[in-house]
């Protein structure tokens, strides 16, 4: 299980060192997914409930995933771009999780 105050410290040091100081974090209530990066908002979230359940691992893997997202911009999706980025930042995972 991971800690969402160490959570919230990871997630916050990342979108310092790769986004612009207009990007926020925050935990969600979604059930079927682990992570989001809403472009609108300039938000990451992470599930509260699938983050309490996960390694701290897997949470960071998330959170590497969605900053690629937001890295790559909103047209990339999971494609050549988003993959190099995502990789670049120490993602390993896939476009999916399987947890």
């Amino acid at each position: 299980m991971a800690d969402l105050t160490r959570v919230t410290v990871w997630a916050n040091a990342l979108i310092r060192m790769h986004l612009d100081p207009s990007w926020t974090f925050a935990f969600d209530n979604a059930k079927r997914r682990a992570g989001l990066c809403n472009f609108t908002a300039q938000r990451i979230s992470v599930s509260k409930y699938l983050a309490a359940r996960f390694s701290d691992d897997d949470v960071h893997q998330t959170l590497l995933h969605e900053v690629a997202h937001a890295l790559a911009g909103p047209a990339a999706g999971h494609g050549p771009a988003w993959k190099r980025i995502a990789r670049e930042l120490g993602y390993v995972g896939s476009a999916t999780h399987n947890l």
